[in-house]
């Protein structure tokens, strides 16, 4: 695109954002109820937020990409995050809107430099299911790293889930389980690492297990563990780590499925559907309706089994670059 030029944004673009906001593809979020309208119209109305504090805030960045006085691109960054799952520093493309490769390159050249300066190892962005500027990122560096699954929940146990209970219970989760669940997310870990990240196996089992101690050390409430034992032995196979969240557009409270492992050897018996059907019963006893989590793209059996045989719906995926 002869003739572009880049500057950072100022308060006075936010009628520019709003209206090259338009442009991009807003998908719904049907589990949720959240139509497209929706989504745009949270945006815009969150930009009228955002626009003043451009410039003056070192949490927020945008840029304009201008052809002549003509607005043709943007793009706005959120710094000073931190990966839920590896710790790593990280930056947020929140939005961007470009017409082309060239666009993007010029915006590009902007906020990964400015990520980095800020401290991020990483440069994250979601997009849609089928989002075409998924391939423009590819092009740019930009590897799937994880993928967003949504479910909303019946609490009907399956025909599989009634079996599982002939053999196994759950049960919360309580400080005697720590050596269990310590050990089960050694193994559990190795696979739940956004692909690409190189975080080791030792540094997500230790958020994980400090998730656990929140939830049944501090009591914390917005974190809960559930723990499965066979019958037979009251040998302990599995746990579920639960989160909370709330939906940026509704508000509705989310449950977010945090880490689910199983023991190898239990593998095919039907805990894995069990710890879910409870934890979903959890949620709706406490007035949550949708669950989410996140899977690893380098992990992709979960995936299968999470959308073929517990009903979830693939509902995001994030995408990432490492700055070196």
């Amino acid at each position: 695109m002869s003739g572009l030029s880049i500057r950072s944004a100022t308060p006075h673009d936010v009628d520019t954002l709003l209206s090259l906001l338009a442009l991009h593809p807003w998908p719904g979020r049907p589990v949720r109820g959240v139509s497209e309208g929706a989504r745009l119209e949270y945006r815009q109305n969150a930009y009228r937020s955002y626009a003043p504090v451009f410039g003056s805030v070192p949490y927020v960045d945008g840029w304009v990409g201008l052809q002549g006085e003509t607005a043709r691109g943007f793009m706005v960054l959120l710094n000073d995050m931190t990966d839920s799952i590896t710790g790593d520093p990280q930056s947020q493309i929140l939005d961007f809107a470009v017409p082309d490769d060239a666009c993007l390159d010029a915006l590009l050249d902007k906020a990964l430099p400015e990520a980095r300066r800020k401290s991020a190892d990483y440069v994250v962005v979601e997009l849609g299911v089928d989002d075409p500027e998924a391939e423009r990122l590819q092009r740019h560096g930009f590897i799937h790293e994880s993928t967003r699954i949504a479910r909303r929940m019946t609490c009907e146990p399956s025909d599989e889930v009634r079996r599982s209970m002939e053999a196994y219970r759950v049960r919360p989760g309580n400080a005697s389980d720590l050596m269990f669940v310590t050990w089960l997310s050694t193994v559990s870990s190795q696979n739940l690492a956004p692909a690409g990240r190189t975080a080791d196996s030792l540094t997500v089992r230790t958020r994980f297990v400090d998730c656990y101690l929140n939830s049944n050390v501090t009591g914390a409430d917005d974190v809960k563990t559930l723990i499965c034992e066979r019958l037979s032995d009251d040998e302990q196979v599995g746990y579920l780590l639960l989160k909370f969240m709330t939906d940026e557009v509704t508000g509705e409270k989310l449950g977010y499925c945090y880490d689910i492992a199983v023991k190898p050897e239990d593998w095919g018996s039907g805990v894995s559907q069990y710890l879910s059907h409870a934890g979903e019963k959890l949620f709706a006893d406490l007035g949550v309706h949708v669950c989410i989590g996140d899977i690893s793209a380098a992990n992709p059996r979960p995936l299968i089994w999470a959308t073929r045989h517990l009903g979830y719906d693939i509902e995001s995926r994030k995408w990432a670059r490492r700055l070196s």
